[in-house]
């Protein structure tokens, strides 16, 4: 588990069960550890985070982490097929239009 305190200023919609990518870098960039996982609980700022490996993390509290939100193209994915079967089914449009 990782919990952090995430400041949502840009407005994100974060809720349980989003996937979020922890990760952490060097300074000059490389990327020492990195792992993915689902968000559990949010209390206030505060992220629970249920990673899938959690082996080798850092556990220091004052180094800074990068958190990625990681798209889900399910809705996208479910409109698509819509439209699909709309234009191809003859019956989905009335002659009148």
């Amino acid at each position: 588990m990782a919990y952090f305190v995430f400041p949502n200023e840009d407005n994100i919609r974060l809720v349980p069960g989003d996937e979020l990518k922890l990760l952490y870098q060097q300074p000059d960039g490389q990327v020492k550890w990195m792992s993915r996982g689902h968000i559990v609980r949010i209390v206030n700022e505060e992220i629970q985070l249920e990673l899938r490996n959690g082996k080798g993390a850092p556990t220091e509290a004052d180094l800074k982490f990068t958190v990625e939100f990681i798209w889900k193209s399910t809705s996208f994915d479910r409109m698509r097929l819509a439209l699909k079967i709309f234009m191809r089914d003859e019956q989905s449009l009335s002659y009148y239009m």
